[in-house]
Parts: C-alpha cells; structure tokens; sequence
C-alpha cells in the first residue's frame, strides 16, 4: 500500500469514527442491500429517521451517494473498522 492509499484509509477510518452508534448501524444495513424501509423496520424507527441518518452518513464519509459510502466503508479492514466505530 503507498503513502497516499494509507493516508486516504487514515482519513476515512477517522470520518467512520464520527457516526453515532446509529449511525453505524445504518451504514451496515446500506451494506447489506437493505432499502430504507427495511432499514426503518429492523431499527424500530420512521423511514424520516433512516433517511436523516444516511444523509448524515454521506456528509460524515464525504461522499454523494449510499453506493459511494458502503464502497469507502468496505475499504476498511475489519480490525481497522471495529477499532473506528469502537472509540
């Protein structure tokens, strides 16, 4: 991995680390190919709210899109990722 790669991960387990518990949990649903709804479903919670919370997730990660975010969190290691959402 070059310099620039390490710092991009660096950069990016540091953004993961700024979303809520909930927040975290979102993401990992959008990972799994759940729509809002079944999002909104499984958390107990209004569509309104899953909504709120992946637009907070774009603007955290600093991207455009929820394919975007599942890509940049699945760039994470595992460790790398439980070691972000674990602070």
């Amino acid at each position: 991995m070059d310099l620039s790669a390490v710092d991009e991960t660096s950069g990016l387990v540091q953004r993961l680390a700024t979303l809520t518990p909930q927040q975290v949990r979102v993401l990992m649903m959008l990972s799994e190919g759940l729509l809002n709804k079944q999002i909104a479903y499984e958390l107990n919670v209004s569509e309104a709210t899953v909504k709120a919370h992946v637009s907070a997730i774009l603007q955290k990660l600093g991207v455009e899109s929820r394919t975007q975010a599942v890509i940049a969190a699945s760039k994470i290691e595992t460790g790398q990722w439980q070691a972000a959402v674990s602070r």
